[in-house]
This record gives C-alpha cells, sequence and structure tokens, in this order.
C-alpha cells in the first residue's frame, strides 16, 4: 500500500522514527520571548522551526512491502519520481523479514529547500540541484534498518535540463547554526543520464544508484569563472533578527538555494562565493508575534553586496504560494 503524506502526519504515523525524522526536519518547539533581539546561537532557534514546520508542506511518500520481493514507487509530481528497491531479506537490523516500511521525501523545487530548512552548499560552496531526496528504511517494528551490503536501490527522475556534469552526493548530517545537512560529493553512490541526447525517444533525467540511505541527490559545482563574491543584507526594521528570521539568496537560472549565515555582531545575514553577474532573489521569511512577513529583493550580484531588506506583511498562503513558484 502507498500513499503520500506530509511530514508532520509521517511524524505521527511512524512514532518509532519520531527522532530521527524530527532531526533532519526541525521539531517544533514553540515561540520564545524577547524574539526581537539577535542572540550568538544563530538562526538555528525555535521560531525558525516553527517557521519551518508550518511551512513545510513536502510530502513523504511511504510504502509497505516484503523484503523477499521488493517494490517499485511512483511518486507522480515533479520529476515524475521512481524508486526501486530489490530484494533486501539480509537488510542490517532487519529482524522479522515480514515487511519493510520505506519513506521518501523529495525535494525538487527551489522553494522546497527553503521549506525543509535546506540548501545546496556544499560546506560553503554554492551547488546546483537537480532533485534531492530522503530515504528512509524501517523494519516491521518502525526501527530504522539499512541496506545488504553489496546491493543498490535506484531512484529515477525526468529533468528538461539534464546534462551529464551532475554527480552524486550524500546529505551528512551536521548541527550548525544555518543548516542540518551538508552536501559532500561521494563514491557510495553513482548518478546517470537515463536519455541519450539527440533521441527524440528518450527521456530527459537522471537515476541514482546507491547503497546509502537518508539524504541523497544530484548535484554540482556551478560556473564560477567569472569570480565570487559574497552578499551582505540587513532589514529596514530592527524588529528582524537573526531569531526570528531565515534568509536565502536563490539564483535565478540555476537551483542554487543558498542559506544565508546570521552575524549577531552587525545585525546581517550573508554569504560567500556566490558568481559575480549572477542574477538571484534574495528571500527572507519572519515570523514576529504569529504574523508572517516576506521580504522579497532582486538583484544582480557584483563586486560588493549590500543590501537592504524591507519585509511586508503576508498570510501563510501567499508565502506558500510564492515559494511555489521561486
Amino acid at each position: 500500500m502507498k500513499k503520500a503524506i506530509t511530514i508532520l502526519t509521517l511524524i505521527i504515523a511512524i512514532a518509532s522514527c519520531k527522532k530521527e525524522v524530527s532531526d533532519e526536519f526541525h521539531a517544533y518547539t514553540g515561540q520564545q520571548l524577547n524574539d526581537t533581539v539577535w542572540v550568538t546561537t544563530g538562526a538555528y532557534s525555535a521560531i525558525c522551526d516553527t517557521i519551518s514546520n508550518t511551512l513545510n508542506t513536502i510530502p513523504f511518500y511511504v510504502d509497505s512491502f516484503s523484503c523477499s520481493s521488493g517494490t517499485v514507487m511512483k511518486l507522480k509530481g515533479n520529476g515524475d519520481v521512481v524508486v526501486s528497491i530489490p530484494p533486501i531479506c539480509g537488510a542490517t537490523g532487519l529482524g522479522n523479514p515480514s515487511s519493510v516500511k520505506i519513506a521518501v521525501g523529495v525535494l525538487s523545487k527551489k522553494g522546497d529547500f527553503i521549506r525543509a530548512l535546506s540548501h545546496t552548499k556544499n560546506i560553503d560552496k554554492p551547488l546546483e540541484a537537480s532533485c534531492c531526496f530522503y530515504v528512509k528504511l524501517m523494519n516491521t517494528y518502525g526501527q530504522e534498518i539499512f541496506m545488504p551490503q553489496g546491493v543498490n536501490y535506484s531512484i529515477a527522475w525526468t529533468d528538461a535540463a539534464a546534462t551529464n556534469k551532475m554527480s552524486f552526493y550524500e546529505g551528512i548530517g551536521v548541527r550548525n547554526n544555518d543548516t542540518l545537512i551538508n552536501w559532500l560529493p561521494s563514491i557510495n553512490g553513482r548518478i546517470n543520464q537515463t536519455f541519450q541526447a539527440g533521441s527524440s525517444t528518450s527521456v530527459k533525467g537522471y537515476e541514482i544508484s546507491s547503497n546509502v540511505t537518508r539524504w541523497i541527490g544530484g548535484l554540482r559545482y556551478i560556473d564560477t569563472t567569472a569570480g565570487t563574491s559574497s552578499v551582505n543584507i540587513s532589514f529596514s526594521a530592527l524588529n528582524f533578527t537573526n531569531k526570528n528570521t531565515i534568509a536565502y539568496t536563490v539564483l535565478k537560472d540555476t537551483k542554487t538555494v543558498i542559506r544565508m549565515t546570521a552575524d549577531n555582531v552587525n545585525k546581517i545575514f550573508y554569504c560567500n562565493k556566490v558568481p559575480k553577474g549572477a542574477n538571484a532573489t534574495i528571500v527572507t521569511i519572519s515570523l514576529i508575534d504569529n504574523q508572517f512577513y516576506l521580504g522579497i529583493k532582486e538583484v544582480t550580484t557584483g563586486s560588493v553586496n549590500y543590501f537592504k531588506i524591507t519585509p511586508d506583511k503576508k498570510t501563510l498562503n501567499d508565502i506558500q504560494s510564492y515559494l511555489d513558484n521561486l
């Protein structure tokens, strides 16, 4: 049986994996008093968790199957994703082999990365993404299990802009002020194009083959031959701070979503190694006294980039619509 459910519903429905999933997608912890003061803990705050959890409508697709048969999940939507799991009765931690559960989350739009408080960066280097995925296998008791040694599963998806330059990346969990994962090139999988250039009957897209689960994706370094610079933003009002605001620089010509770092001393957000001459949109989302604010500024990056942001009051639906079309 296969169905799509929201991340929040998944956490409720699969109680045994609540801790691990909430580690990947911030758990709700509520608002704090004095939230309009810059703090040294950076952007990782209860209110930023609330922003993410409120905006996060990214579906998780859940399927149950026999370990002896495997499964094929066809996820209609952005990318028309197909997940193929072979027989995995030798999975680590399987225990009672009667049933296996799989949960798959898909980040396919630029706005999805913002909803998940994620990004497309390798440490501090911006990347271009095609699609990224969160894959979790569980035994019949809801405990996490892992693929058998030497056995790969695959994820295929369509991408009209597919090239032969994408690489396989793993999202490695980290705990810092800006994100919970860091994208690293990995030898634990491979990515292939699923089409031949010039063929009218072929489908443009990619197929990942890997033995590892959790965060995986197809990404690549972006072109920085024209040089790089930093982007810095401040706010026109003092009550927008790193305790109640998340900030991103989103490149227009590639699927590049850069989470901006908070500087509590200078009361700014910034990001480095952004290509010069790039068309970008700066996006900020704030939550103050249960009211959402959205800041948007269209820019072209130069040698020096310092921008003032004036967020406007917006409804939750307004912000969701904007992220859908970013």
